[in-house]
């Protein structure tokens, strides 16, 4: 499977084209399955910040000004989830409550929060507050449980 898009320059000269492993990182794995899920057809992907490979997600100023961009394996998510959206048509809910610069690729944010009241109206979720944000043409959610 071809996770260039994301990787390039693994350990002990491993392919990023062709890449297959049983014991992938965790970076490693979830931009093989964002590769799967897209070539899968996937419309959607659903993600949740505090599971996800941070190394994978985003890349904050001190860790660029750290790693150059030539040495620097990983292509974070963050500035991918655009492309994926407008080269394949692959919308993002992410969760998040780490990170706000994802709301600047965001194609809108809404900071009213949710309360977990709101289950009474029918909503699923079960999380304390709730910040919508949208990557593509789907709603797509940032979340965070402290108050």
């Amino acid at each position: 499977m071809d996770i260039s898009p994301f990787l390039n320059n693994l350990p002990f000269g491993s392919s990023t084209t062709n890449f297959s492993s049983d014991d992938a990182s965790g970076s490693t794995s979830q931009a093989a399955a964002i590769v799967e899920a897209v070539e899968a057809g996937c419309g959607l992907l659903l993600m949740d910040e505090d599971t996800c490979a941070t190394n994978f997600m985003i890349r904050d100023a001190r860790m660029q000004a750290l790693v150059s961009a030539a040495q620097e394996p990983i292509t974070p998510f963050l500035r991918r989830v655009r492309s994926l959206f407008d080269d394949a048509g692959v919308s993002t809910v992410l969760v998040c409550g780490g990170s706000g610069d994802y709301f600047d690729v965001a194609d809108t944010v809404n900071t009213e929060p949710w309360r977990s009241s709101h289950r009474e109206k029918g909503y699923f979720f079960d999380l304390t507050t709730f910040f919508p944000i949208f990557f593509g043409r789907c709603k797509s959610f940032v979340a965070t449980t402290d108050l």
